[in-house]
């Protein structure tokens, strides 16, 4: 019996791979390591299977976009200009970002005018979910390739959160990228965030406003609070005073 994973890998390589390789010099399908599909679970290629062929996403030249998309979303990459064919590899998280698109549509009964793949720019975050206006910011989503990966993310938020604006970015790549999504939550103050992994990992947490201009703690919710359309933003919350000497990230993270 066929599974997704199967339904997949022959539309990669019936479709998808064909359009990738053919404006990339020296990219064939024949290409395309195999052994990256090992990784995908058959949870996130059910659900991009699903956004492909109900439409949620289109696809050309290799690249998947969504009505409200901000930026397209690419599944391959192709290496090394010396070999021949050129390596083809599958990029996991782009995979499962639109595997969440499509739950958000099926799952949690948003219309597909209302969410979108990638946020404004300068793109702090994965997908996202918008009020009637298809401005209005509601829901972040950000995706990660492992559960280690995630729950680091929301570590390093968490902290983030409790503390004024950095006057320098941090320079570890990890902690840069997750104070970049923080920043992207100041900016817009989306009621919702979720966190999303492979194979349905995931973490949803409502934004809740401190009482100051710039600070938020991330609430674990039910994945039901997802489903459309979101509650209203929780009041304000008054800001918890840091003693002398707390410990928390502050941006001098250990690179």
């Amino acid at each position: 019996m066929d599974t997704k994973k199967d339904e997949f890998a022959a539309t990669l390589f019936s479709e998808w791979l064909p359009s990738f390789c053919e404006p990339r010099e020296g990219a064939e399908p024949e290409g395309f390591v195999r052994k990256n599909l090992d990784a995908l679970s058959e949870f996130d290629a059910h659900w991009f299977v699903r956004a492909f062929k109900a439409g949620y996403v289109h696809e050309a030249g290799g690249f998947f976009t969504s009505d409200m998309a901000k930026a397209k979303e690419q599944i391959l990459w192709v290496d090394s200009w010396i070999e021949r064919p050129r390596k083809i590899h599958l990029w996991l998280e782009p995979v499962i970002t639109v595997g969440a698109l499509a739950r958000m549509i099926d799952m949690h009964h948003w219309p597909q005018s209302q969410v979108g793949l990638q946020s404004k720019a300068p793109w702090p975050f994965d997908l996202m979910g918008y009020d009637a206006d298809r401005d209005t910011e509601l829901v972040a989503g950000e995706v990660k390739k492992s559960k280690r990966e995630a729950d680091r993310l929301i570590a390093e938020m968490t902290g983030f959160g409790a503390i004024p604006p950095l006057e320098q970015e941090p320079t570890n790549k990890d902690v840069r990228n997750a104070y970049k999504k923080v920043v992207g939550i100041r900016k817009t103050w989306p009621r919702l965030f979720w966190a999303v992994g492979p194979d349905g990992y995931e973490n949803l947490f409502e934004v809740v406003r401190a009482d100051d201009p710039w600070g938020f703690s991330l609430d674990p919710v039910s994945p039901e609070r997802l489903r459309f359309p979101v509650p209203p933003r929780s009041p304000l919350r008054p800001r918890a005073p840091r003693s002398e000497g707390q410990s928390g990230t502050d941006g001098r993270h250990p690179d």
